[in-house]
């Protein structure tokens, strides 16, 4: 096992890193009057964080949320800390997400820098475009995979490479307000996730040589050239995965790469081409026709966002038909564009 850092608790303990916590922690909030006035005094909410660390941090209570997400609109509990919290939440990961990155496959994509959805575009566009393409492919996913997540699998995946005992506690709290299990709205959730999720894919990694894997947060796909070798790590997932409590669903699937289609995400992976998925289409289209019949700032904001989409895949003849002749993109650019300075003169961010 390589050697454990220490350490870390007086890293935490610095005003630079405190300061720095709380212009990450709002960079993606939404810019309340609140957080503006956070933003503007980043050293003074900076030298709070660091008092309250110092004298003891004692989480508050949780505010709890249900959203509808997505297309499938599934339903999502949220449980939602409060600012300082969040603030010190991010104060205290900061200093080891270096370390969790090196750690993490580097397949293992999903709200981590660098290793989002183009990630994953990338690496099946080439499987797929190969000139000797994988033969099977497979899907699987994990079951409720933040709820099934328990907070002592989480500390001793922590505890294989940190030492630091009063640094640990800290993980040990933030673990205790999610209820035990991670949460979504818990800005270390994902990071705590990913990180017990490599102890499985190095396993699967190790265990089948020539396998090609990728994972989306808790969403898996394998291709290989032999049907056995898929079935293997299928199995070694979920043994891996029930020794955890946790388990995958039973609509796992393995299949010929010619005669369907790999899903992942918003697109379809065939040999030598890619799609959008059905409902994405539907979507994208759907938010178009609106775009333009309501022109305004944050549904061109939308449809631009969308339409990046459309650049990653095979999707000339859609964006002829359904976008082009619907809405005006120059038009779009130009009164999100106007949206933004006018927001800037207001409010300086």
């Amino acid at each position: 096992m390589p050697k454990r850092i220490g350490f870390l608790y007086e890293k935490v303990l610095t005003l630079q890193n405190c300061t720095a916590a709380v212009l990450e922690g709002t960079a993606n909030l939404k810019k309340t009057a609140k957080i503006r006035r956070i933003r503007k005094n980043p050293e003074i909410w900076g030298q709070k964080i660091l008092d309250i660390l110092t004298a003891g941090w004692t989480p508050e209570p949780t505010r709890e949320k249900i959203i509808n997400e997505g297309t499938g609109h599934k339903v999502r509990h949220l449980q939602i800390p409060t600012t300082t919290d969040h603030l010190i939440h991010v104060a205290i990961m900061r200093p080891i997400l270096p370390e969790l990155e090196k750690r993490y496959d580097f397949y293992s994509c999903g709200s981590v820098p660098g290793r989002g959805q183009k990630r994953v575009n990338d690496s099946l566009k080439t499987w797929m475009g190969a000139a000797k393409p994988p033969k099977y492919g497979a899907e699987a996913d994990v079951h409720h995979a933040y709820e099934s997540t328990q907070a002592r699998f989480v500390m001793y995946a922590l505890r294989r490479f940190i030492k630091d005992e009063k640094y640990l506690a800290w993980h040990r709290q933030i673990l205790n307000q999610m209820g035990g299990h991670l949460a979504i709205g818990f800005q270390p959730s994902h990071w705590y996730f990913n990180l017990v999720m490599t102890r499985v894919d190095t396993a699967v990694r190790s265990s089948c040589p020539g396998i090609r894997l990728v994972r989306y947060m808790d969403n898996y796909v394998f291709a290989a050239s032999r049907k056995r070798t898929l079935h293997k790590a299928i199995r070694i997932v979920t043994d891996k995965c029930a020794k955890m409590g946790m388990s995958i669903n039973h609509d796992w699937q393995v299949f010929r790469t010619d005669a369907r289609a790999i899903v992942m995400l918003s697109y379809r992976y065939f040999r030598g081409y890619t799609l959008l998925r059905k409902d994405t289409m539907y979507s994208i289209a759907a938010s178009i026709r609106t775009t333009a019949k309501n022109m305004n700032a944050h549904l061109c904001r939308a449809a631009m966002s969308q339409i990046g989409i459309l650049r990653h895949c095979n999707s000339y003849h859609f964006r002829r038909k359904h976008v082009y002749p619907i809405l005006s993109i120059k038009r779009s650019k130009e009164l999100i564009s106007r949206a933004d300075k006018k927001r800037i003169l207001l409010t300086g961010t």
